[in-house]
């Protein structure tokens, strides 16, 4: 069991963006900071409030902010960079076989995805799913669609996500794939308008955690456990739905993760 380092150096390591749960590991940047020495014309005071301030007698300023902040925040950026390198590498040289192929086991149950995840994700790339319910197998694509391998979600100290490419080493706020759907909803949108009117696809069925289907009206908001009246093959438009959903599971539309 691991000793737990000082509050002083939990309380630096949060002020720094060091998460001292997910990067315990990084804890010695905090560590190392706070027995840094100060530089020169710089010395630490505490206020009669109990607050630690900083006052560097050259300027004759006085700052609560630690004057080697800036140094070991980009110190902690580079070496949380090189970790996740790391993780994603693994990751991928762990990816069995097994995992692979439960994607495409057809016999398996189908994917869970429900009417929420689909409105939400509708809403997120502004489709409006009354009338454009021809967009909607591609927006449930992009909910079931895996983040593409070279990236890896973090949070910043905020909690914010962001994307991380090992391939570039570089980062960013916007998933990795919205232009990637954007793009392709403008192309079906266009193809539509081509075409003078959109194919139809009001009803679409969803899967529960236990693999059981319904269906749900996109332009009603009707749901069901029977299939909609008029509608052939119901059986074989459920196993086809559930087909394409593992389809979409292991998409790779940035390109596949070398051998």
């Amino acid at each position: 069991q691991p000793s737990q380092p000082p509050p002083e150096v939990l309380d630096l390591a949060v002020y720094l963006g060091i998460d001292p749960r997910d990067d315990s590991d990084l804890l010695w940047i905090a560590e190392e900071c706070l027995a840094a020495e100060l530089p020169a014309g710089w010395s630490e005071h505490t206020s009669s409030r109990g607050d630690i301030y900083f006052y560097n007698a050259d300027t004759d300023e006085s700052t609560p902010k630690h004057p080697l902040e800036d140094q070991y925040r980009v110190m902690f950026e580079e070496e949380k960079r090189r970790k996740l390198k790391r993780e994603v590498g693994l990751s991928h040289a762990r990816r069995s076989s097994a995992e692979i192929s439960a994607v495409d086991d057809e016999t398996a149950k189908p994917i869970p995805i429900s009417v929420q995840e689909l409105l939400q994700m509708a809403a997120y790339y502004g489709v409006q799913v009354e009338t454009e319910t021809h967009l909607m197998q591609t927006v449930r694509a992009a909910v079931l669609a895996p983040l593409p391998w070279m990236f890896h979600e973090v949070s910043d100290s905020t909690g914010q996500p962001y994307y991380y490419n090992s391939e570039t080493d570089e980062s960013m706020r916007t998933h990795p794939l919205d232009d990637f759907f954007r793009s392709r909803l403008e192309e079906l949108r266009d193809e539509a308008d081509a075409a003078g009117e959109a194919v139809r696809a009001e009803w679409q069925v969803v899967f529960s955690g236990g693999g059981e289907a319904t269906w749900y009206n996109f332009c009603t908001s009707e749901e069901r456990k029977e299939a909609p009246e008029g509608m052939q093959d119901p059986e074989g438009a459920v196993a086809e739905q559930a087909h394409a959903d593992r389809i979409s599971a292991r998409m790779q539309p940035l390109g596949e993760p070398p051998e």
